[in-house]
C-alpha cells in the first residue's frame, strides 16, 4: 500500500504546526539591553536568517532597535537572533601588558649582575601584550542580547520532470 503524497504533506505540516505552537513565543522586548548598549555605540546585529548588520545604535527602546549602517535599519526583538558588542583589540593588548608588568617588577627586584633586567622586563611586557591581543582576537565580540530562534518550519517543493516525479522537503528546528 502506497501513501498518498498529499496526506503525507498534510501530516508533516500539521506536525510542524503543533511543534511550532508548543515552542516558546519569540521575545517581545529587548529587556535589559538598554543597560548594556547606549546610543552611539557600535553593535553587530545578527538577524534570524544569519545576516549581520554592523553600525552605531541610533535609538533603542524595549520594542525597537535602530542601527545606522549606511541607511538606518530597524529591528524588533523577534527579528534578532543576537546582538554583539565588538571590543577594541588594543584593549586586550593593554590588559596583557599590565599583566606582564608583574614579572618585570619581580625581575627588577632581583640583584643580578649578569642579567639584563631592562631587556627581560621589556620581553615580559611584550609577551603579555601579545597574549592579551591574541585572546581578545580569539574570543571576539561578546553577546549582549540573545533572542529566541525562529520557530521550526517545513518547506515542501515538488519535483517534476519527464522521468522523475516526487517532492523534496526540508525541516528547520
Amino acid at each position: 500500500m502506497r501513501a498518498n503524497p498529499s496526506v503525507v504533506v498534510f501530516c508533516l505540516a500539521l506536525t510542524m504546526w503543533l511543534l511550532q505552537a508548543s515552542t516558546s513565543a519569540a521575545q517581545d522586548t529587548f529587556g535589559d539591553l538598554g543597560r548594556r548598549v547606549q546610543p552611539g555605540q557600535t553593535v553587530i546585529v545578527v538577524d534570524q536568517f544569519g545576516g549581520r548588520t554592523q553600525g552605531r545604535v541610533a535609538s533603542l527602546s524595549t520594542t525597537t532597535l535602530v542601527v545606522n549602517a549606511g541607511p538606518p535599519r530597524s529591528f524588533s526583538p523577534a527579528d534578532v537572533r543576537e546582538v554583539l558588542k565588538p571590543d577594541r583589540m588594543w584593549d586586550g593588548a593593554v590588559k596583557g601588558a599590565a599583566f606582564g608588568v608583574i614579572p618585570a617588577v619581580l625581575l627588577g627586584a632581583l640583584d643580578c649582575d649578569d642579567c639584563v633586567p631592562g631587556a627581560m622586563a621589556a620581553l615580559s611586557i611584550g609577551v603579555g601584550a601579545g597574549v592579551g591581543f591574541g585572546l581578545d582576537a580569539l574570543f571576539g565580540p561578546r553577546t549582549v542580547f540573545r533572542g529566541t530562534t525562529r520557530a521550526p518550519h517545513i518547506s515542501v517543493v515538488p519535483i517534476a520532470g519527464r522521468e522523475r516525479l516526487g517532492m523534496t522537503a526540508s525541516f528547520r528546528f
